[in-house]
Formats: structure tokens, sequence, C-alpha cells
């Protein structure tokens, strides 16, 4: 496994909760993403162990056309061994405390709302809009060709991902790419699904 420049002792907690989360941080820091460039970790230890986390990502965001500095709350977790003594809790006080001017707002997402809404976070759903479709014939691979983790291709993606515009003006992403190398790193485990597609030039 590729080494890392996260904390071993937080490696080790976030390992405890999320057994595939450390091999994936480790493995975009290899293509040049590291989580610790743009996550600020808050932690409690006890000796040497660390045994809860809160991190916070400046997450920079466009909503209704204007740019808006946002935190964004990720990674929280407390050791399987010692949950129920309000660890996580204090931490994220001390975290809430610690973002407090620093941003416009703050964001998470969570499969449990009700331990946030005592933060006042409050639930946004989320949709999706789907529609059926009528089976297609089977159509030629997508353009593009496929991206290698040779330093070329690294330095093309790299650039690609400080260079992107947001989908929309009424909600879009400002993210440096870090976030994005991690989960595809997390998902896919490389970057097989990841395409180069070359604009023809205009005359």
């Amino acid at each position: 496994m590729p080494s890392s420049s996260l904390d071993p002792r937080l490696a080790a907690l976030l390992g405890r909760v999320w057994p595939r989360l450390p091999a994936g941080v480790a493995r975009a820091e290899a293509l040049g993403f590291a989580w610790t460039d743009v996550s600020t970790p808050f932690v409690r230890r006890e000796g040497e162990r660390v045994v809860a986390h809160v991190g916070v990502i400046e997450l920079p965001l466009v909503i209704a056309g204007r740019r808006v500095r946002v935190g964004s709350i990720h990674a929280v977790c407390t050791d399987p061994e010692r949950r129920r003594r309000g660890l996580g809790r204090a931490l994220m006080q001390e975290t809430l405390t610690a973002c407090a001017g620093r941003f416009e707002t703050l964001v998470l997402t969570t499969l449990l709302p009700e331990f946030y809404t005592a933060f006042g976070f409050r639930p946004v759903p989320e949709h999706a809009f789907t529609r059926a479709l009528a089976p297609l014939a089977p159509s030629p691979s997508p353009g593009g060709r496929v991206l290698t983790e040779g330093p070329d291709d690294l330095r093309l993606l790299r650039r690609v991902l400080a260079d992107r515009a947001p989908v929309s003006e009424r909600l879009g992403s400002l993210e440096s790419g870090v976030a994005f190398a991690i989960a595809l790193m997390l998902t896919w485990g490389d970057l097989s699904r990841v395409r180069a597609i070359t604009r023809p030039s205009t005359c």
C-alpha cells in the first residue's frame, strides 16, 4: 500500500471505522491528491491513540451565481470501543466553534441526521430524477482515451481539475479535485473509468 502523510494514529482510527479509507487516501496521495492538503483535522486522543475525529474541508461553491465559502464537515467518527462517552459531541462543538466566522455555512452528508440537528444543522433532502428509456442498440465505446497513472496523464488530470468550471451557476463546485480523487480511489480504486476527451479545434 502506498504511504500517506496522514498521521498514522488518525489513519488507524479511520481504518477501524471505515476499513477501506486509509488505503484510498494513500492511493490518491500517491497520484498527487493529498487528504492533508485540504482537510483540517480535529481530534481527541487518549494517550497516543486517536479516539475521535471531525474533519473540515473548505468547499468553494457557486450558489445562485455567487461564490460562497462553505465548510464541509466530513469523516466524523469515534473509536468503536469508546462510543457513547460524549467524545464525538464534545469534538463537534469544538469544531463548530473553530468554524464560526470562517465560513458562510457548513454542510455535511450523513445517515444519522438526528445527531447533527442538536448542533443546529437542518436536513435538506436530496432529489434524484429518473426517466425510463427504451432499450438501445449496443453503442461503440465512449469517446476519448482512458487515463493512465503515467506522469503526463496525471499532469493532464490535475490541470483539467484545476481549470474546470462549475456545471451550473445555480449550484456548482469549485473544489480543487482532491475530494474527487479520493472518492475515485474509494469507489473504483484506479483511473480506469476516467477518460480524456479532446475537443476538436474550431476555425
